[in-house]
C-alpha cells in the first residue's frame, strides 16, 4: 500500500488529469481517470517499498495530466495500458 504522501500525490495527479479532460464527455473522462488510477495502483503496488521517485517514474510513463488524450488517442492508450499490465 502506498504511503500517505504517495497516495496524496496520486490523487493530485488524478485531480489535475480530470480537470483537463475537456475534449471528452464527463462520463468518458471519469472512466479514463478510473483506468489511469488502476494502472498507477497496479504499478505502485508491484514495488516492495515505493518511494516518491518510483511514483514520479510511473507518472512520467503515464503522461502529463495537463494534456490528456482525446477519444481516438485514448483508445490507443487503452490498448497500450492493457498490454503493459499483462
Amino acid at each position: 500500500m502506498p504511503s500517505d504522501s504517495i497516495a496524496q500525490a496520486i490523487e493530485r495527479y488524478l485531480e489535475t488529469l480530470r480537470k483537463h479532460c475537456v475534449r471528452v464527455s464527463p462520463a468518458e473522462a471519469d472512466e479514463f481517470v478510473v483506468e489511469i488510477r488502476s494502472h498507477i495502483m497496479v504499478r505502485i503496488s508491484a514495488e516492495d517499498n515505493p518511494t516518491p521517485e518510483t511514483l514520479d517514474a510511473i507518472l512520467q510513463r503515464v503522461g502529463d495530466p495537463k494534456q490528456p488524450p482525446d477519444s481516438a488517442a485514448r483508445l490507443a492508450l487503452d490498448v497500450t495500458v492493457a498490454r503493459s499490465s499483462s
